[in-house]
């Protein structure tokens, strides 16, 4: 989270939420083991309008998804649904 709200395209690991998340929404590349992630990072230097791209998607999955307000108002919302609460 910290990294994509600074814009970075991230690399996650295959089969967590996060993988998942990054693979939809083009925010950087899921791997499976050591191998891939070497030759994703490698690769990295060398598509830099894929990074910038990325680098935009991830920058904007945050704000649209990890901003205080936003994470704030479900939890209240949670909390208003588990205890019934309605004012």
């Amino acid at each position: 989270m910290e990294a994509m709200s600074l814009g970075m395209p991230v690399i996650a690991s295959d089969g967590t939420t996060f993988g998942e998340i990054i693979e939809k929404n083009e925010c950087g590349y899921k791997c499976s083991n050591v191998e891939e992630f070497v030759e994703i990072f490698n690769n990295l230097s060398t598509n830099l309008c894929e990074l910038q791209s990325m680098s935009n998607n991830s920058k904007k999955y945050a704000t649209e998804n990890f901003a205080w307000e936003k994470i704030g108002n479900e939890t209240i919302d949670k909390y208003k649904e588990i205890t019934k609460y309605d004012r």
